[in-house]
């Protein structure tokens, strides 16, 4: 990607400019613009149009199954495929997506030579330290707006969704249960409040439990993981459900990252918001919890707006790897 401009405050305008439109087209394939000859956009916009379409296939069907009683929830994903024009080294990628992605926790590891898991969650799986575990549900989505007043307009009709507030009250509960069985006392706020990122909001309940002797973080981790945030309740059928219907391997998507240190402290986060690597391609994922009231064209649009930071990101890493060379 080359922008241009007369000194970097133009550049990065320009690259401002292009990082959006990139980021509101959607754009699945090669990081750049689009194609102009006819044949090439008719080819993208019928691969759109079809991807669309066997998403909300897989969306009526998931309800069905719910309204007949096997599910209460179920989160669905999608992957995006990015081959960007230059080579974006996943140290690059993980700074940029730090910069787009105020207040979510921005990861990297590299589970072998040549590929890499980079992301920024806006969760929490489980914190310890000093003997008591923090968590944090985080479900129901709405994007922001153009200004401080229509994104506070949004986060009221989140904050009033019934759909949403359900959906996230499946991940409260089902948290709170399982640390119970752990023995753990566990606290709890309230109610949910909205957790306002960059590019999305989120609805937010914060918890807190006190550990009991013997039991340690991984036992934790065992017990909560994979999250009605990332799964879908009950666990089992879920897990079945999105199984048996993504035509995809997760892989390391939405599985806890996160570090243990010998005096039993320790941090994980859900793998979400998250792209891996492999031979200069990469490949991003995002999901959408699907309950009563799911419509699969909004729920397809939360997936894009959670495309959107890593989207942003790969192209600021591209811009930062072509300013650092000075290459054209």
């Amino acid at each position: 990607m080359l922008v241009r401009g007369e000194d970097r405050t133009e550049a990065e305008k320009s690259w401002a400019h292009w990082a959006d439109r990139l980021a509101r087209s959607g754009a699945a394939g090669r990081l750049g613009p689009p194609r102009s000859s006819g044949s090439g956009v008719l080819a993208a916009r019928k691969l759109r149009a079809a991807e669309r379409a066997a998403w909300s296939r897989m969306v009526w069907r998931t309800l069905r199954r719910i309204q007949a009683g096997e599910a209460e929830k179920v989160v669905l994903a999608r992957t995006v495929d990015v081959t960007p024009a230059r080579p974006v080294s996943p140290l690059d990628l993980v700074l940029a997506l730090w910069q787009e992605s105020h207040g979510s926790h921005a990861f990297l590891f590299e589970p072998a030579p040549g590929e890499a898991v980079v992301g920024a969650a806006p969760e929490t799986i489980a914190t310890v330290v000093n003997g008591v575990v923090r968590a944090t549900a985080v479900a129901g989505s709405v994007g922001v707006g153009a200004d401080s007043v229509e994104t506070a307009q949004l986060a009221r009709r989140l904050f009033n969704s019934d759909k949403d507030r359900a959906e996230h009250d499946f991940v409260v509960q089902d948290v709170v249960a399982r640390l119970s069985a752990l023995g753990c006392t566990v606290e709890r706020d309230v109610e949910p409040h909205v957790l306002t990122l960059a590019r999305i909001q989120h609805l937010e309940t914060k918890i807190a439990a006190g550990i009991p002797e013997g039991v340690t973080l991984l036992d934790i981790l065992a017990s909560l993981h994979p999250t009605p945030a990332v799964c879908g309740m009950p666990r089992t059928v879920a897990l079945s459900i999105l199984t048996g219907s993504e035509v995809f391997d997760r892989g390391w998507y939405a599985g806890p990252v996160g570090w243990l240190g010998s005096d039993g402290k320790g941090i994980f986060v859900p793998a979400l918001r998250s792209a891996v690597s492999s031979g200069g391609r990469w490949r991003l994922f995002a999901g959408a919890g699907i309950v009563p009231g799911s419509d699969p064209a909004l729920e397809w649009e939360e997936t894009e707006l959670k495309f959107d930071p890593m989207l942003r990101a790969m192209a600021r890493a591209e811009f930062s790897a072509h300013a650092a060379t000075g290459s054209g």
